[in-house]
């Protein structure tokens, strides 16, 4: 709540929290143009990340 984010094709992200004074940035490379999902979910560790933020 009161956040806003942004994830990109390629596994890139941005979260800010106005309430924490905190802003998060994800640079990754995962590769173009497969479309089927990486042998790891980068969606649940960018989501592991952005909730440790949050809680920080």
């Amino acid at each position: 709540e009161g956040s806003v984010g942004h994830t990109g094709f390629t596994g890139s992200a941005i979260v800010i929290v106005p309430e924490a004074q905190a802003t998060l940035v994800i640079l990754s490379n995962r590769t173009y143009p497969r479309r089927t999902p990486p042998p790891y979910r980068h969606h649940a560790v960018t989501a592991a990340i952005v909730e440790a933020l949050i809680a920080a």
